[in-house]
């Protein structure tokens, strides 16, 4: 089991990460379908959603409150998916979830991006609630390291696998395409120079 500490992970969704560096690191390469600081900021903010939604709830429960994560995120699996099971679900549990949601409320780049997976994957979109239960840290293999733009135009996204190469992360990727990705790649091991070198992407602040 990876160790995990969510205080530490939560803290580098906000800020660049500082300290010890991991002594490998793994990276998704997206290409963004549009800006690339505001793609990486949406993820960040998904993500970061979903472990504190886990930080603060715990996973021995029936259902995980889904009011930190963004709705424009909570509606792309609603609206792509095409079925009411979703909301019924999300109305259910009293959730902000996305009951009442359309397309028009979904940025184009989130939607594009929901229907790339689906096309590069042949996957359906996932459910929030099977999304959210993904981050019991007794279950996933990665943590949130930093995103970065080694270009300007792509985005590297960095996770901690503990030196593992090879791990289970397709809600990362689902993650990484619903954010409004065109194409995702990887995860490549990388040299943590690599990372050193390149700017940070999608913090407050971020240069355009």
């Amino acid at each position: 089991m990876l160790e995990h500490s969510a205080s530490e992970e939560i803290a580098r969704f906000t800020a660049r990460p500082a300290g010890t560096t991991p002594p490998a690191v793994t990276a998704l390469r997206v290409e963004p379908v549009g800006d690339p600081q505001t793609y990486a900021h949406r993820l960040r903010e998904v993500l970061s959603g979903a472990v504190r939604t886990g930080a603060a709830q715990g996973f021995d429960v029936d259902a995980l409150d889904e009011s930190r994560i963004p709705p424009w995120f909570s509606a792309v699996t609603a609206t792509t998916a095409g079925t009411t099971a979703a909301h019924g679900t999300a109305a259910a549990h009293g959730t902000a979830g996305t009951a009442g949601k359309t397309p028009a409320d979904v940025p184009g780049e989130v939607a594009a991006g929901a229907v790339r997976y689906g096309a590069d994957r042949d996957e359906d979109p996932w459910d929030l609630q099977e999304w959210l239960f993904c981050f019991d840290p007794q279950l996933r293999r990665w943590r949130w390291w930093d995103a970065t733009t080694p270009d300007g135009h792509t985005v590297l996204v960095w996770v901690d696998t503990r030196g593992e190469t090879v791990i289970p992360c397709e809600e990362l990727r689902w993650a990484a395409y619903a954010c409004g990705a065109r194409s995702v790649s990887g995860p490549l091991p990388l040299p943590v120079e690599d990372w050193r070198r390149q700017p940070s992407a999608g913090l407050p602040g971020a240069p355009a």
